[in-house]
């Protein structure tokens, strides 16, 4: 109803804002939202559960990125068709269709190999918290699992609405989802029950899993009759394109998901707390940037394939410096308000976050803003082959400078960790793929992507 309401009653405001920026301008309204319920959150769950629990809750939300693989890159791939079908005025039904009958069997099939694995898992993640009884470690491991494979399956609803650039639904949902998480952990922590963690992991993750799904299943059902008849051609392509993804997610997550596993083997909880506040704040922050590019990306995809590569090149340049200049000015902002920003998360417990760490993390999300933007356009003209090639080497780079580091630096060492992987790999090998790219295709004059 909400989705409806949006999209019939603001065609003018729609069409004449141009729709990358509408998107992003939506993304950042439903930010606030999303943070300010966020941060509010986290107050609630440190009181309610304390500071072990929390940390064992931060170290089971930190996993999002790994369950987010489960899709094994069809989202990304169906994305990228539909923006390339859209600039060519042809029909994507069918591709629609296809993903989420394939999404589904990938659902069903990991929700039960999470099931038989799940103990073995709790063992080997969750063994840095002796304190909490195994049977509730498994159980929270599981639920968690569950419902961020729900979320993944459901999310796929988000790539269409990107792709036709309507990116601001995509935007409106995970807000309204937040509000309900919030709602949720008010609601665990009045009722006086045992077992708050798992209901708290309930009450946090099932809105983000089941909005998304009620719509996907809305819009499944409208095209149900195409089902029985799933068009061979239609599944290979997808998959095909999906493998090239899948194989660059699964490096990236190496990269960019290993922190907590890592932390959860060398750090007390006290820190996995202080590092998982201060990365939230900051991530709070990059997003304003990242759902730029999020945006962006279909408008990539529909300029590369009609060749118009000096606007890419131009959208590269300006939103790098807009990217930048958003980092430094968050950093030098939080470099003096830290302090009274923690005290609002977590009041009885004093935590302090050193200047340096906030130094080390602005550094770091600079790295990322040049890194991720090159990434974007890479990924949405399906040109992954460079990153085949870097990720790898980061991911391996990523942990072992962080299994290096942490014991010796604690937080200052996962931060290390990371940034010099970047800085030893991607950050210079993007931007050669590109122009060499770029320089190749201008003199052939030919459309990159491949016909779908």
């Amino acid at each position: 109803m909400v989705v409806w309401l949006i999209e019939t009653s603001m065609p003018t405001l729609v069409n004449r804002i141009p729709r990358h920026l509408l998107v992003a301008a939506s993304a950042w309204g439903s930010r606030v939202i999303t943070a300010v319920a966020g941060l509010l959150s986290i107050r609630l769950l440190l009181r309610t559960l304390g500071e072990e629990q929390y940390a064992l809750f931060a170290v089971l939300s930190g996993l999002q990125g790994w369950y987010m693989l489960s899709d094994a890159g069809l989202g990304v791939s169906l994305q990228n068709y539909i923006s390339e079908l859209r600039a060519r005025d042809r029909a994507y039904d069918s591709f629609v269709s296809t993903a989420v009958f394939i999404m589904l069997l990938l659902f069903s099939f990991n929700a039960i190999a999470l099931y038989l694995v799940s103990p073995w898992l709790t063992a080997l993640v969750l063994k840095g918290f002796p304190a909490i009884g195994g049977a509730e470690k498994v159980q929270a491991f599981f639920w968690v699992g569950i419902l961020l494979l729900l979320t993944c399956f459901a999310g796929i609803v988000y790539k269409i609405w990107y792709a036709e650039q309507k990116g601001y639904l995509a935007n409106l949902v995970p807000a309204i989802a937040s509000v309900m998480s919030l709602v949720g952990v008010v609601i665990v922590e009045n009722l006086g029950i045992e077992k708050k963690l798992l209901w708290d992991v309930i009450a946090m993750f099932s809105p983000q899993a089941l909005l998304p799904l009620l719509v996907l299943l809305n819009q499944s059902y409208k095209n149900y009759q195409e089902w029985p008849d799933v068009p061979i051609d239609i599944i290979k392509k997808l998959l095909k394109r999906a493998g090239k993804f899948f194989f660059f997610s699964v490096m990236a997550a190496g990269v960019l998901q290993i922190d907590y596993v890592m932390m959860s083997q060398f750090l007390q909880p006290h820190d996995i707390v202080i590092y998982n506040i201060a990365t939230k704040i900051f991530s709070l922050v990059f997003f304003i940037y990242s759902a730029i590019l999020s945006a962006l990306w279909p408008v990539c995809s529909e300029a590369i394939a009609l060749n118009l590569w000096d606007s890419v090149t131009n959208y590269l340049k300006k939103y790098i410096c807009i990217g930048v200049g958003i980092v430094i000015t968050a950093t030098l902002i939080l470099m003096v308000c830290m302090p009274q920003v923690v005290h609002l998360i977590s009041p009885q417990k004093g935590y302090a976050i050193p200047v340096l760490f906030v130094v080390l993390l602005g550094a770091y999300y600079i790295v990322r803003v040049w890194t991720d933007s090159l990434a974007t356009v890479l990924m949405s003209m399906s040109y992954l082959r460079p990153l085949w090639l870097l990720v790898p080497v980061q991911a391996l780079l990523s942990a072992l400078l962080q299994w290096f580091f942490i014991p010796r630096l604690g937080v200052y060492g996962v931060v290390i960790g990371i940034t010099a992987s970047f800085l030893l790999t991607v950050s210079w090998g993007l931007p050669l793929a590109y122009l060499r790219r770029a320089k190749r295709h201008l003199a052939m004059a030919q459309p990159l992507t491949e016909d779908p």
